[in-house]
């Protein structure tokens, strides 16, 4: 899931994988490839390497 900050913690609720920004307060609560995935800001390309990555990889998914 991509997420904004707000709902982060619902979001932590449901055990999914969680996909955010590597900036602010996200870096500092999401744990990369432990809580979610962090992706950096403004890079398309990493975005879409991150998707890719998950979609692959099932059991990083749930």
């Amino acid at each position: 899931m991509i997420i904004f900050r707000i709902r982060y913690w619902k979001v932590l609720r449901f055990k999914k994988c969680i996909i955010a920004t590597d900036i602010g307060s996200l870096r500092e609560t999401v744990i990369d490839n432990e809580t979610g995935i962090l992706f950096k800001i403004k890079d398309c390309k990493d975005l879409k390497n991150k998707v890719e990555y998950l979609f692959n990889d099932l059991d990083k998914r749930l």
